[in-house]
């Protein structure tokens, strides 16, 4: 699980014990050292970087003076810190017969009228392209579920058309303790003009598409994201703290800490074990993926003749 924060607490048995610990509190501070050193003295100057405010930018391109430029010279944008080229795909992906069909399109190459955002935003949007990061996409579905926190990563003020459309768009994660920017412009892998990597359920929209490319830079490539978990991601999204259960020996409590989760409103996923050699067929007996990462959408206890607690999960990355 994941969450935006963590408390602790402090457990106290006389009124004099508590004055005491708070005025330690306020008088005692400790030291900082190196890299937190380093982030809390920026963020205390002024214009600090590294808040949601005033994120940090990847490798100092600035998302407002560069969409400046191209708008005022009437040109679409292309990164050069990400260029649409094989390197961006990553090696040992793709098969080479493969890799040499993709075509690198602009949503207005791929669909006559492409949005940004259609029809709101959920778990049903998009589908898994051939980069195997389920574990990505199990954490976007959990995004979803939490609207106020999906447009601090992905601003919604974007558009694939119009007068303020220059091809450059920008999102935002969670990175080593602070708030990056990433920009990338919008041409896409495609094979016979259908993208290979995320898309939409909807082939009009590009939201899925363009943050699953936004991420593959900072991860370096786009087959840099086959292999994970969705602990990473969500923690890329929220900047929280994160807890990992076992499920072979879980707590007794198990289902008393998920629906506390549950009602705190925090990113939950799980993954089931790899498939072995003696397991037949796609899936488990009971209807599961190996190997694979799952959203958890809900908690639900169903009573009929006896109480049964049922976690409700969510992986259609493919149908």
């Amino acid at each position: 699980t994941s969450s935006g924060a963590a408390a602790g607490r402090i457990s106290v048995r006389s009124e004099p014990f508590l004055q005491t610990v708070s005025q330690t509190l306020k008088t005692a501070t400790m030291p900082l050292r190196g890299v937190c050193q380093n982030i809390m003295n920026a963020r205390q100057k002024d214009g600090g970087y590294g808040t949601f405010n005033n994120p940090e930018m990847l490798f100092q391109q600035n998302y407002q003076h560069l969409k400046e430029y191209c708008l005022i010279r009437n040109i679409t944008y292309i990164d050069e810190m990400f260029p649409p080229d094989n390197m961006s795909i990553g090696l040992g992906k793709l098969d080479p017969d493969y890799l040499a069909q993709v075509k690198w399109l602009r949503p207005s190459k791929i669909v006559a009228n492409p949005f940004f955002v259609l029809d709101g935003v959920s778990r049903f949007d998009f589908g898994q392209g051939t980069v195997g990061n389920c574990w990505f996409l199990a954490s976007l579905g959990a995004l979803t579920f939490h609207k106020d926190i999906f447009k601090l990563v992905v601003p919604l003020d974007q558009t694939c058309i119009g007068k303020d459309y220059c091809g450059l768009f920008h999102f935002r994660f969670w990175r080593f303790g602070k708030w990056v920017d990433v920009i990338i412009d919008d041409k896409l892998p495609t094979v016979n003009g259908k993208l290979i990597f995320a898309r939409s359920r909807d082939e009009s929209e590009f939201w899925p598409a363009l943050l699953e490319k936004a991420y593959a830079k900072i991860c370096g490539s786009y087959a840099d994201m086959s292999s994970g978990t969705p602990a990473e991601a969500m923690r890329d999204f929220t900047g929280g703290v994160h807890i990992c259960i076992q499920l072979l020996e879980p707590s007794s409590d198990l289902w008393k800490l998920l629906c506390r989760a549950g009602h705190s409103k925090t990113f939950m996923s799980c993954c089931t074990i790899p498939k072995e050699e003696a397991t037949t067929g796609t899936t488990f007996p009971n209807g599961l993926v190996p190997g694979h990462a799952y959203t958890v959408t809900g908690l639900k206890e169903v009573i009929n003749f006896e109480a049964a607690s049922v976690v409700l999960l969510w992986h259609r990355w493919k149908g």
